[in-house]
């Protein structure tokens, strides 16, 4: 997999065990650092195996997201979204599109690694 990014400002990256549940958190902010409650037209966590490529293999969009009243937006990774993705390097990004405007607010990595209890073994 390819994962190279251009913006080191963006670069971030997250771990997670393949098979886990994993709860995300993240703000919106205007130019001034002021945080943005309000609900957009659309807004997508994406996970590619590469920034180059249309496909994804995970999507979450604004039906699989609330926000706290603290003004961050949560989303979880469930064990079925990556139970069956092979190890190794992802990239994700969350672009949001308010008014006909699209932008990507973050974006990085995300390392899958291997898990020891699977779902076979959960009923042993």
């Amino acid at each position: 997999m390819t994962c190279a990014n251009s913006s080191p400002a963006l670069n971030q990256t997250k771990f997670m065990i393949r098979g886990d549940s994993k709860a995300y958190k993240f703000q919106r902010k205007d130019r001034e650092g002021n945080i943005l409650t309000d609900k957009p037209t659309t807004l997508f966590f994406t996970l590619k195996t590469s920034f180059n490529t249309k496909d994804f293999v995970l999507q979450k969009n604004l039906d699989n997201m609330y926000i706290s009243e603290d003004g961050y937006w949560h989303f979880v990774l469930n064990p079925e979204d990556t139970e069956d993705l092979p190890y190794g390097k992802y990239c994700w990004d969350i672009q949001v599109v308010q008014d006909g405007f699209k932008t990507t607010i973050s974006r990085g990595f995300l390392v899958l690694s291997n898990e020891s209890t699977w779902k076979e073994n959960e009923n042993a």
